[in-house]
């Protein structure tokens, strides 16, 4: 392979931050773990609204980018229903099938779902993967990225790197923890 990336969940730290979800040590440096070392940014989907629901409460940041078009659609929605424990093929008789009618797919579309229908969503209805690194800094708090990406944030839309955190896929069922 030339290179790599995992998906994972980028974040505005200055977002959380401003609205009260982290707070910044005595050297001005954001806290994202607690005392114990658990993580005080979202590692849930259930995380992400409660967090989304606050930003949005707070400051006319909506709370996540979630792509909607061409391919980048489906790729962070098979992530998303892996991380709800679902698979997306089947094996029979030497035949691969998609299998987008399982439970875990139905819940990854369902919070979607909910989280669009409580605007908590940016309202474009066409949302592709390149969208995110201008609306990270002052439009969403949150995006679903590759690691390989990360430093559009910066070098396209100037945006200070010390305010993003790049953290783990967050889990839908509270058990799986999967990365394209």
């Amino acid at each position: 392979p030339r290179d790599g990336y995992g998906l994972g969940l980028l974040i505005n730290l200055k977002t959380f931050w401003d609205v009260g979800l982290i707070d910044k040590d005595e050297n001005g440096d954001y806290i994202i773990y607690d005392d114990d070392g658990s993580p005080l940014y979202p590692t849930t989907f259930e995380e992400i609204y409660d967090a989304s629901v606050e930003i949005c409460d707070a400051t006319e940041t909506k709370g996540i980018l979630i792509c909607s078009a061409n391919k980048n659609g489906g790729w962070q929605l098979a992530n998303m229903a892996w991380n709800y424990g679902s698979e997306l093929i089947e094996e029979s008789n030497g035949k691969v099938t998609a299998t987008l009618n399982k439970p875990g797919v139905v819940e990854a579309l369902s919070w979607i779902q909910r989280m669009k229908q409580d605007d908590l969503l940016l309202k474009n209805t066409s949302i592709v993967y390149d969208d995110w690194y201008d609306a990270i800094e002052s439009k969403v708090a949150m995006a679903i990225v590759g690691s390989d990406v990360i430093h559009l944030a910066g070098q396209t839309a100037k945006m200070n790197m010390d305010d993003l955190a790049f953290v783990p896929m967050p889990t839908g069922d509270g058990e799986h923890h999967y990365s394209l």
